[in-house]
């Protein structure tokens, strides 16, 4: 069977542009969960330079996904639409329409992918969790010049509680 060009823009506006679209946006909310969990870590881990250059690699990509999302929509819509026009507006068009088969003419017209929400700026220090509580960024460690000292004070102070319950 051969396709006219009418056959396939309703082919590629009904199923194939809006199949492509759906992957994209549940890729796009897969990256975004994980996105989240970097995040998190990230801030656990103190936030460190490298961390946040990922988490900015990853918001650029994320950002291209499901900028991806939309612009499937648009593009599945667009096709239709021109496809509709060339109908209304061309003998060829509509004697194609006729022609073509049911399955695919009376298919409805499928919904706009989900586009998945919006992040903002993963790389800035901190990040929001899963239940919308603040993840603080875990502080830098002291230099371990400040460690020593305080070891050594702590071991001081545990003598000496150890020295007076001996005594008493």
């Amino acid at each position: 069977m051969v396709e006219t060009n009418l056959e396939r823009m309703y082919r590629a506006g009904k199923i194939e542009i809006p199949e492509f679209a759906d992957f994209v946006s549940r890729a796009s909310n897969d990256f975004y969960a994980a996105l989240q969990v970097f995040d998190e870590q990230a801030a656990l881990a103190g936030d460190p330079g490298f961390l946040r250059s990922m988490l900015e690699i990853g918001g650029v990509t994320y950002t291209s996904f499901r900028n991806a999302v939309t612009t499937l929509n648009n593009c599945a819509t667009a096709v239709l639409l021109s496809a509709d026009h060339y109908v209304q507006t061309d003998d060829g068009a509509r004697a194609d329409l006729a022609a073509m088969d049911a399955s695919l003419r009376d298919l409805p017209i499928p919904g706009a992918a989900e586009v998945p929400p919006e992040v903002t700026d993963p790389q800035t220090p901190g990040a929001v969790d899963e239940d919308g509580d603040v993840v603080v960024t875990t502080p830098e460690p002291g230099s371990a010049a400040d460690d020593a000292e305080e070891r050594e004070l702590n071991e001081e102070i545990s003598r000496q509680i150890h020295n007076h319950e001996n005594r008493g």
